[in-house]
């Protein structure tokens, strides 16, 4: 075989493998391709030619009056993360994940530039709670909560708070004739999210996100109370609980920024 055969063989072989990554991609009509995409402002950043695809890229698979369905493709062709974000703020989203240790279901939305998220250990829309003999007071109110903007992540414990601050008891049930007045729906819990560990202290981890070229850290700082010596200190009221870095295949779009996201 000449060179200029084995020249010609490899390019039809990777012609040909090329084409067969790119089939893997559902090319929706009507979806749009991007290099990155700005979560609070709905848009996509410098579009890319569906001919043209390489990772990692963002499709905005359908959008709708209400509901923006992203798939985010960071390391394969074959592989994608739905990520689905209201088309304008206040919209309610939902997402059932069924862990065996954290909130099983997720309601997120948008608003005012932050994404904020509630988790329950039940849906506390669903009708099947008025048929149980017994409701725990743990399954109608959120287990957590999460305010999260581009830099920060504030998760606020809030079951814990309600414990803290009125000496509620979580474990408390009853019929749901005795519970249904005690359900807090998404977004209506009585809690000052913006406030931090002065007033909500043990209760609330505060992550920060900082950036290096490839990757960004989210360094999570909780109340001083915590009091370990194995965890590095910073000032009198916080320390430092735990730093981790993570891939950073954009600029603009991370994954915790996807409003259901699992807690």
């Amino acid at each position: 075989m000449t060179m200029k055969s084995i020249i010609y063989l490899f390019l039809l072989t990777s012609l040909i493998c090329s084409c067969g990554q790119r089939a893997e991609v559902d090319f929706i009509k009507g979806s749009r391709f991007y290099k990155d995409y700005d979560i609070f402002k709905r848009t996509g950043i410098n579009e890319i030619d569906s001919a043209e695809l390489e990772v990692p890229f963002i499709q905005e698979y359908s959008r709708t009056d209400s509901v923006i369905t992203l798939r985010v493709y960071d390391s394969y062709l074959d592989a994608f993360e739905t990520v689905e974000i209201p088309a304008i703020d206040g919209i309610e989203l939902r997402e059932e994940y069924n862990y065996n240790d954290a909130p099983d279901w997720i309601y997120g939305t948008i608003s005012n530039g932050k994404v904020i998220r509630y988790g329950y250990y039940a849906d506390p829309y669903s009708q099947e709670l008025t048929k149980r003999k017994e409701i725990f007071l743990y399954d109608i109110i959120p287990d957590q909560i999460q305010i999260i903007t581009e830099d920060t992540i504030k998760t606020v414990l809030y079951q814990s708070y309600l414990e803290d601050k009125y000496g509620i008891d979580c474990n408390d049930h009853g019929d749901w004739s005795k519970m249904k007045d005690r359900v807090i729906l998404p977004f209506k819990a009585a809690v000052n999210v913006n406030w931090g560990f002065r007033v909500l202290k043990d209760n609330v981890h505060i992550e920060v996100i900082t950036d290096s070229a490839d990757y960004y850290n989210r360094t999570i700082y909780v109340s001083d109370s915590y009091g370990s010596k194995d965890k590095e200190k910073f000032g009198s009221t916080y320390h430092r609980l735990s730093r981790d870095a993570y891939f950073r295949p954009f600029k603009k779009y991370r994954d915790y920024l996807n409003p259901t996201k699992g807690m």
